[in-house]
């Protein structure tokens, strides 16, 4: 039993691993795409404790094209109007679980939820019209515990900008 419990985290390891790997890469071609292109990346390397109601704010920096996400809020302001695809996945602390919500500015979005048993991974993906200004942003709806490491990466929030 515990073989298998050591075996099902390596493959969860291995699957949030290339998910954080291919949305960075997402973020970086379609910001190519784009003479004046809009896009950032970011997740943070220790594990998180996120009281409900609270913003999640990403701490790493992999990508911030635009200067639009700020690491002091965790709020992502659009530099510019047109579509945007934004997504966001996490991994719970094992045993504990989390809720957590893509705002746009103080409208509700979309949800991904943890169980609160073993690890679990969950994300979700939206697009959306954006005008300059416009706010997006993770919440927690409920105490929410996310799993990081310095070379583990597990939750991360990604946006970019792909049209007018």
């Amino acid at each position: 039993n515990r073989l298998l419990q050591i075996i099902l985290l390596q493959e969860d390891s291995i699957i949030m691993f290339l998910t954080v790997a291919v949305s960075v890469i997402v973020s970086v071609i379609f910001c190519a795409n784009s003479a004046d292109g809009t896009a950032f990346s970011v997740g943070f390397k220790t594990s998180q404790t996120v009281a409900a109601g609270s913003t999640v704010v990403y701490d790493q920096v992999y990508l911030n094209d635009g200067n639009g996400y700020n690491t002091d809020t965790g709020v992502f302001k659009a530099t510019k109007g047109g579509i945007y695809v934004f997504y966001f996945v996490a991994l719970n602390v094992y045993g504990y679980q989390f809720l957590l919500d893509l705002y746009k500015n103080e409208y509700y979005m979309i949800s991904a939820y943890s169980q609160p048993s073993a690890y679990n991974s969950a994300g979700h993906q939206l697009s959306l019209r954006l005008i300059k200004g416009d706010r997006v942003y993770i919440k927690a709806r409920i105490l929410s515990y996310l799993l990081g490491r310095p070379q583990e990466v597990y939750s991360t929030f990604t946006g970019y900008w792909i049209a007018a």
